[in-house]
């Protein structure tokens, strides 16, 4: 395993635990505020099409603003803990979760696995809506300046919709990344269509990401109906 991958296992694994499985009282209680797979979604969904994220989007969430701030401010703290601002290295992290190849075998501080038969690989349970709805997060966050600085906001946004590109991508050549107990069993994007969404999404700006985001589950759902 490389030392990039490892940072990304570690990262992934910490992310996790602490926003779902090990969460403390207060995030439990801000996360159950802000509703992220329904409120927050379907009010960027709603407002995403009526072109008023600026406007209306935000003044939905400024009743929750703290809420929104212990998120996010701790949505940093990981990220930067384990990056150190090393941007390539975290924009590997995402590239690797959205191909389905950080496949964790490691153990915790009890001796005892950190993931369960079954669910050992970090990756994106809920599709490309759960990248939807950290655009979402990370848009109101940046609309209401409760936390870090936009261009900061911006870097970690078009990464992950960069990973949420190439998990379409792998969607619509059939090769969409699932949980298995075989750590070979998701396979690499290729190289020179993961240079081509490279090139395409890490220079969008939040507006432009407001749309493509949303048209590429739109794709993916066209595609099998």
């Amino acid at each position: 395993m490389s030392n990039s991958q490892k940072a990304a296992i570690d990262f992934w694994y910490e992310f996790d635990d602490f926003f779902l499985f090990r969460s403390p009282i207060d995030i439990r209680v801000a996360i159950g505020k802000l509703n992220p797979y329904g409120r927050l979604l379907d009010l960027f969904y709603h407002y995403q099409r009526k072109g008023e994220i600026k406007t209306g989007f935000k003044a939905e969430f400024e009743n929750i603003k703290e809420s929104i701030k212990l998120l996010a401010d701790n949505n940093l703290r990981i990220i930067d803990q384990h990056f150190k601002g090393n941007i390539e290295l975290e924009q590997n992290a995402y590239e690797l979760f959205a191909q389905g190849l950080l496949f964790d075998n490691a153990l915790g501080d009890n001796g005892l696995p950190r993931r369960p038969e079954g669910d050992k690989i970090h990756m994106m349970d809920s599709g490309i809506a759960g990248y939807i709805v950290w655009h979402a997060f990370i848009r109101i966050t940046t609309l209401l300046e409760v936390s870090g600085n936009s261009e900061r906001w911006l870097q970690i946004d078009r990464h992950l919709a960069l990973a949420a590109a190439i998990l379409s991508a792998l969607i619509k050549s059939g090769k969409q990344p699932v949980q298995s107990d075989d750590p070979s069993h998701n396979k690499p994007i290729e190289p020179d269509l993961l240079n081509e969404l490279r090139r395409h999404w890490l220079q969008l700006s939040f507006e432009e990401l407001d749309d493509k985001i949303v048209q590429l589950q739109e794709n993916v759902i066209s595609r099998h109906i």
